[in-house]
């Protein structure tokens, strides 16, 4: 059997990292990263408030207030903020007892525009503080 030249020995290598790569995703989005569950002392879903990567420290820094209706992002385990005002954000980290699906609230948070998500929805906000209203 012949020895394989340098070039076509390089091409199979990269196709073999692109292949470890391309498997590596697949099996990471196959496997539920946030779930909900049933909290029976309210009767309704809590939701695990998604935190798909840390929030920069670059960011605008600024605080802001908002109040709305949490409600479940088109995406699972996303979860989005209604706001008053007619804007959506994701919620980003938070007390998963007080942002629950239905409930209004009101969020201290740092906006984030520079955090990647897959939930494609809303103004990704890092939660500093919330409270039911």
């Amino acid at each position: 059997m012949r020895a394989r030249s340098g070039s076509a020995a390089r091409a199979l290598a990269v196709a073999g990292v692109v292949l470890g790569a391309v498997l590596t995703l697949a099996a990471s989005c196959a496997t539920p990263q946030n779930s909900t569950e049933n909290d029976p002392a309210q009767g309704t879903e809590v939701p695990t408030v998604v935190s798909t990567s840390e929030p920069s420290s670059a960011g605008p820094g600024r605080t802001i207030t908002v109040r709305g209706t949490v409600t479940e992002g088109v995406e699972r385990g996303c979860v989005v903020l209604q706001a008053d005002d007619g804007k959506q954000y994701l919620l980003l980290d938070g007390d998963p007892q007080v942002i629950a699906l239905g409930a209004r609230v009101e969020v201290e948070a740092v906006p984030q525009p520079d955090v990647m998500t897959f939930c494609m929805q809303g103004t990704p906000i890092a939660v500093r503080s919330a409270r039911r209203l």
